[in-house]
């Protein structure tokens, strides 16, 4: 292998990777290099620093991952590979236009971060920190500029992306990894229309020439090292070119690539690892795009390919709520129900709606539907998004969300996203104000979980009522409690009875009780005995909820009208909380409240009965029909 990557390139192989580092620090242009040159460095590159773990055993991985994709940049950036733009007249990503307007009047929202800088150029502004730079290089954005499609906004786009091609397009800066890239090259392909045409437009042949040095750089960096969402994304952009492509047996290769990923990492029921139900749909995007791409150019479309659609086309049927939305789980947002329906009709698959998928079970009677979390968190496939939200749901009355989680942070900064993946963000039980998953405290491996509950139980019935019931450990070990969920919603779907238990099962349990018990009551002296927890129901935004019956019920009133009664057992205490409900597509956290039920578990076994009944129906039926604009 080594012997027929340096046949035919000189010593290229040998010093070409070392120059193209040394030349990246030191700013000396490679012009040394001649195109024949570039093409053996490059394969060496794919070859030998793809190769075995020791050959780099003394660095960090990512340091690893990073030093590779600069070395593959640097050396991409001194080609000139020949292709040919591609317009596409169809959207994939869609951005906000209200974002828009602030990007224009110069107040920046990205990667969490709010930089204010009017009159200044985007690629002017000092970075902040890493996640500003993944979405200003990612070109996120750009969408929002779309979004709002204003002559001065089509001016801006052009002028930051000719920056960008000019700065950055020869393979330097921070955005030359392959996720970062994939992004990059959607958005130029999606948007080259919009950026070559009218007044200060893009260099068409500027353009291109970037298009396809992304191209070659994908090819090459792509390994299964990536995140799932990102190594599908890759390999299908990869896929939608493969035509373009100079070299024949890598498009091939890369082509077998997406059948074995597809194979491998779509489970039966059409889950991914990450087990968020936005991935599944951005996924599903991809895939139906790279397959119209490779039917358009007379190619085959792999018979994995289209069977991962398929189930995965099932399993969003599975997991959306009678409004349309996803459910908010472990990173996930909800969606636009407009971008899915258009999704899956374009795929054209039909498939029954299934009672569970990807760790989610579904409950449906009449028009309310409940997604419950009844799985672990994917701590090993997705520790910096998994959440703490295992036994927690979601329940939407026809076209209105009732009961949701808070939803995803990352949008409003590291503190939100941190807090928004804790089980207080989550609509079920809460021992102690402490989390069923835990993240890591060390510096190093910040906001990545690494415990979480051992085991999970779930079963459900579907006869008249739909009954789900549900068990985890994650308090075992610091409290010996395990939780347990029952809900029972009715054949008319208008009344929901639930139950949450907390149970010390067996001996080894009931003395960490006891332990936890005695440490609790003697470092909290003057207050009840037992360890306390809550039960918490944040409910969506567009209702209204008050105290009635003297403080021992809540009434919520839904958008079109209906009033649904939240009662529980006389024992324990029920207030109004204030909460929030973060959407990616907002500028600000919206505010809302949370139905919070306290107790204390002073025995092996203590439960708490609580029911949600609608004792109102609709008063406007046209309300239901008009979903809320998600901007």
């Amino acid at each position: 292998m080594h012997g027929e990557s340096r046949k035919g390139y000189a010593c290229a192989p040998i010093f070409g990777p070392i120059w193209a580092v040394w030349t990246d620090f030191s700013s000396v242009r490679c012009a040394r290099l001649k195109a024949h040159d570039i093409s053996g460095v490059l394969a060496y590159c794919r070859i030998e620093l793809d190769g075995p773990e020791h050959r780099l055993n003394t660095v960090d991985n990512r340091i690893r991952m990073r030093t590779k994709d600069r070395v593959a940049a640097r050396l991409i950036g001194l080609s000139r590979p020949a292709g040919r733009l591609e317009l596409h007249l169809d959207r994939y990503n869609f951005g906000n236009s209200a974002r828009g307007a602030e990007i224009l009047s110069g107040t920046f929202r990205l990667g969490g971060y709010v930089i204010r800088a009017p009159g200044r150029s985007m690629w002017d502004i000092a970075s902040p920190g890493p996640a500003f730079d993944y979405a200003r290089h990612g070109f996120l954005w750009l969408d929002d500029l779309v979004a709002l499609g204003s002559r001065n906004a089509r001016i801006r786009a052009k002028q930051w992306t000719t920056q960008w091609i000019a700065q950055y397009g020869n393979g330097r800066g921070p955005g030359w990894t392959a996720d970062l890239a994939a992004r990059r090259l959607e958005r130029f392909s999606d948007d080259a229309v919009w950026l070559i045409k009218g007044a200060q437009a893009v260099d068409a042949d500027g353009l291109n020439l970037t298009i396809a040095r992304h191209l070659r750089f994908l090819s090459r960096r792509t390994n299964q090292s990536l995140p799932v969402v990102s190594y599908f994304r890759v390999l299908c952009l990869i896929a939608s070119a493969s035509h373009q492509l100079d070299n024949v047996t890598t498009a091939s290769d890369l082509l077998h690539e997406l059948e074995r990923a597809c194979h491998d990492l779509i489970d039966a029921e059409g889950g991914v690892t990450t087990r968020s139900p936005e991935d599944l749909v951005t996924i599903l995007r991809h895939l139906e795009r790279a397959s119209r791409a490779i039917l358009a150019s007379d190619g085959h479309v792999g018979s994995e390919h289209a069977m991962a659609m398929s189930r995965i086309s099932q399993a969003i049927r599975t997991l959306r709520h009678s409004d349309g939305h996803l459910p908010r789980f472990h990173g996930g947002d909800s969606s636009v129900p407009g971008m899915i329906d258009g999704v899956l009709q374009r795929v054209g698959l039909r498939a029954p709606v299934r009672n569970a998928a990807m760790g989610f079970n579904r409950l449906t009677r009449g028009r309310s539907v409940l997604i419950i979390d009844a799985a672990l968190p994917p701590i090993a496939d997705n520790p910096m998004q998994a959440h703490a939200s295992t036994l927690a749901f979601e329940m939407t009355a026809g076209r209105n969300p009732l009961i949701v989680s808070c939803g995803p942070g990352e949008p409003f900064g590291q503190d939100w996203a941190r807090a928004a993946r804790g089980t207080p963000s989550h609509s079920t039980l809460v021992v102690d104000g402490h989390s069923s998953s835990r993240l890591d405290a060390h510096k190093r491996r910040a906001d990545m979980m690494v415990e979480g509950p051992g085991e999970v139980k779930a079963r459900s019935g579907h006869d008249s009522d739909a009954a789900f019931i549900g068990s985890h450990d994650g308090y075992a070990r610091s409290y010996g409690l395990t939780h347990e969920r029952s809900l029972v919603l009715s054949l008319a779907g208008d009344t929901l009875h639930g139950q949450d238990r907390l149970i010390s099962p067996d001996e080894p349990r009931r003395r960490v009780f006891e332990r936890a018990l005695n440490r609790m009551t003697g470092s909290r002296r003057g207050v009840p005995e037992g360890i306390p927890f809550v039960i918490r129901f944040h409910l969506h935004p567009d209702s209204t909820a008050s105290l009635d019956m003297n403080g021992r019920a809540v009434s919520v009133e839904l958008q079109n009208g209906e009033l649904w009664v939240f009662r529980c057992d006389p024992k324990v205490m029920i207030r109004l909380d204030p909460s929030v409900y973060l959407e990616k597509t907002a500028r600000e956290p919206r505010t809302t409240l949370q139905i919070v039920l306290s107790h204390r578990a002073s025995g092996f076994d203590t439960r708490v009965g609580w029911s949600l009944i609608k004792t109102r129906d609709a008063t406007e039926d046209l309300h239901d029909l008009e979903p809320r604009d998600p901007f």
